[in-house]
């Protein structure tokens, strides 16, 4: 299992998991941009709010690509 470190929002993680390395940077840059994206829209949001409506976001994406 890699151990990969990835920056969220100027925040540094270490994420473990058997994927690549390339692969888990890119799912943290794809985090990093849906939560920027929430910031743009509502700047005063908490972070616990803005990784919620980041969540809901994310999740939407997902379930209208597994309809269609």
């Amino acid at each position: 299992m890699e151990r990969i470190e990835v920056t969220i929002l100027g925040q540094k993680y270490t994420v473990k998991g058997n994927e690549s390395e390339d692969y888990i940077k890119r799912l943290a840059a794809f985090v990093d941009e849906k939560l920027k994206e929430v910031y743009n829209s509502a700047p005063n949001i908490t972070r616990l709010k803005a990784a919620i409506l980041a969540s809901l976001n994310i999740a939407d994406e997902l379930h209208k690509l597994k309809e269609s």
